[in-house]
């Protein structure tokens, strides 16, 4: 074996410890992180992520979802407008940029911002899948649009729907008799929808 094929032996060689060494190294971090996340240690997320170890392991996309997790827990509403902004912008994979935009939207819909729910509607509408377009068109017409015309939609699809769906469902139930000013209802959902939440 030449010169050259033993160089190219043993960079093919390093490469591949190095694959597997960051790998591990990244399998136990994320199991460290469900630690914290679990203890509540939220600041030592964040130290980490920022850190020289946290960008060596994680591509961006992937620290600023991290990021936004641990506003979302602290219910930092300033930081997660910011982090939402920001990876909306973001260039990403398909898969990527359908799981922050439904994200997102979920959140402005929460807090009733029309002004940053609509644009992600109409992407959603244009370029996502029947059902994930059906459920977004029934959360911002419950949300945004206050209708409470849709209490016969959402009983017959809390019928079909899993059990993981169905908490959403009877948020949007409660929601729309709340739009009915029908308190007793409104309470009644919001009851169940905490069994499967």
């Amino acid at each position: 074996m030449n010169g050259w094929a033993q160089l190219g032996v043993i960079l093919l060689i390093g490469v591949v410890l190095y694959s597997v060494v960051k790998r591990i190294v990244q399998t136990r971090t994320e199991n460290q992180y469900m630690q914290w996340f679990g203890e509540g240690k939220f600041d030592r997320i964040l130290a980490s992520i920022d850190s020289w170890k946290g960008k060596w392991l994680f591509p961006l996309y992937n620290r600023d979802h991290l990021k936004l997790q641990v506003a979302q827990m602290t219910n930092d509403k300033e930081q997660i407008d910011a982090l939402l902004d920001k990876m909306l912008a973001m260039k990403t994979t398909p898969e990527q940029r359908k799981e922050i935009v439904m994200r997102a939207f979920e959140y402005f819909i929460y807090e009733q911002d029309r002004r940053k729910a609509k644009p992600l509607y109409q992407e959603i509408k244009q370029h996502f899948d029947k059902k994930t377009a059906h459920r977004a068109r029934l959360m911002y017409e419950v949300y945004i649009t206050h209708k409470g015309d849709l209490v016969d939609e959402l009983l017959e699809l809390a019928k079909t729907i899993p059990d993981s769906e169905k908490g959403t469902c009877y948020l949007l139930l409660a929601q729309s008799y709340k739009n009915k000013h029908d308190d007793q209802q409104q309470a009644y959902y919001e009851e169940l929808a905490k069994q499967y939440l």
